[in-house]
């Protein structure tokens, strides 16, 4: 039985994560040859358990392993919240934070967005709520060194992580920010969980959709800043500016509304905004669309979500 290097790995614990992949492989096949005699083929693709373990073959199994060992042995004392990852499908490496959320986005989450994201060579490209880096990593190896990424995170520990994945991908085409992006520039609180494991909704906006259960124990005071002053005080060019991802857990319409030279001005910019549910169950779809259509702005793609969200990539209309 051959391990096929498409799939995510492990950096550093190959010899480990090789066992335990060629374990689960062994078992998979195994429960796929009894659930087929005792199901047939077609109840048994049809089955959650079968499902859940096909996915199963396009993780990393170690990974996995890891995350549920160090939940325990952080409660003794043994802190490791990060492991090295590769993901041969997008030529990236990883500081990965060891929990199913962020592991999971760097694999697999928002596939159908990133196939449409397509930064071309010598493009500056805006990631705003970069988180860990993914659309950083992306379009920095599109774009190249004739290009630009300005990579902005608020959360102070996870900018760092920001930056060593950056430095892990040896970009020399980022710059990367540790700003709120926002409609002002101002201080302003950022909440966030003091556990790494436990850190991906960190936002601005204590009035997103169950704030209350995503573990935002504290909060720390973070500079914020307008896209157009970020622009201006790190001499980009607006025309320069193709792409614009926007992904800040409730704030996406401050974000725009900083931005307003950029978005007036700029020719054949795209913005991909990932548009979040409020408390009340609201989102800013309606008004981000109006003032981005009151600059000549249509949707070009909406990815739509059983739970109201979306991702939406919009385009000036006159854009080629």
């Amino acid at each position: 039985m051959t391990i096929s290097n498409t799939y995510p790995q492990e950096i550093g614990n190959n010899t480990v994560n090789r066992i335990v992949i060629l374990t689960y492989r062994a078992i998979y096949t195994l429960t796929s040859k009894i659930m087929t005699v005792a199901l047939g083929a077609e109840r048994r693709n049809a089955s959650r358990l079968f499902q859940k373990l096909q996915k199963g073959n396009e993780v990393i199994s170690s990974f996995l392993l890891k995350i549920f060992i160090y939940k325990y042995l952080n409660k003794l004392g043994f802190k490791k919240e990060t492991s090295k990852i590769y993901i041969p499908k997008y030529d990236y490496k990883f500081h990965c934070p060891l929990n199913m959320v962020d592991y999971m986005s760097l694999i697999s989450r928002e596939e159908t967005i990133l196939t449409r994201f397509d930064p071309q060579i010598g493009d500056v490209v805006l990631d705003i709520g970069a988180n860990l880096g993914r659309y950083t990593v992306i379009a920095a190896k599109k774009v190249r060194n004739g290009g630009k990424v300005i990579s902005i995170e608020a959360n102070p520990a996870i900018f760092e992580l920001l930056r060593k994945n950056i430095q892990l991908n040896e970009l020399a085409n980022v710059i990367p920010l540790n700003f709120a992006v926002f409609s002002e520039k101002t201080k302003i609180k950022f909440f966030v969980n003091d556990d790494l494991r436990n850190n991906q909704f960190g936002t601005i906006n204590s009035d997103i959709d169950n704030f209350a259960n995503k573990g935002l124990e504290r909060y720390v005071y973070v500079d914020a800043n307008t896209v157009d002053s970020i622009l201006s005080e790190n001499s980009i060019e607006i025309q320069e500016v193709k792409w614009m991802k926007i992904d800040v857990e409730g704030a996406e319409f401050d974000v725009i509304k900083g931005s307003k030279e950029l978005i007036s001005n700029a020719k054949n910019l795209k913005i991909i905004v990932e548009i979040h549910n409020l408390s009340n169950g609201m989102t800013y779809q309606k008004e981000i669309k109006e003032f981005l259509e009151s600059f000549g702005y249509k949707i070009d793609f909406e990815e739509r979500r059983p739970s109201g969200e979306s991702h939406v990539i919009f385009k000036k209309e006159n854009s080629l």
